[in-house]
């Protein structure tokens, strides 16, 4: 994503969350609480050098984990869809650009909390 496109007015009300390995930086993720009690997951990235270790599914789960909310959802870049499946998210609508990026809405509803 663009620099420009990153830093928006939510950032001020988010949660936001960094993962780290050997002490340096290499994942994100930021959680906002919806006024419907939805909980929706943005902002979410791993270095690419890191990528495929589990650094993105540990931060997910620990998001998650910090949430009491029924529903979480996202929008996920199309080319992470199998990523987020992989953690229980479905997509639903079309695909849509962000950034000039190809995205889809994806949630998961939490069965237990």
């Amino acid at each position: 994503m663009p620099l420009e496109d990153e830093r928006d007015a939510l950032d001020d009300t988010a949660r936001h969350f960094l993962a780290s390995g050997d002490g340096q930086p290499v994942g994100t993720a930021r959680l906002l609480m919806q006024p419907d009690g939805t909980a929706r997951i943005g902002r979410v990235a791993v270095l690419a050098a890191c990528r495929g270790r589990g650094v993105g599914a540990a931060l997910m789960r620990h998001i998650e984990d910090l949430t009491t909310a029924p529903i979480i959802v996202l929008d996920a870049q199309t080319r992470a869809l199998p990523f987020y499946q992989g953690l229980g998210y479905e997509p639903s609508g079309e695909v849509f650009l962000e950034a000039g990026i190809p995205h889809r809405h994806m949630r998961k509803v939490r069965r237990s909390i």
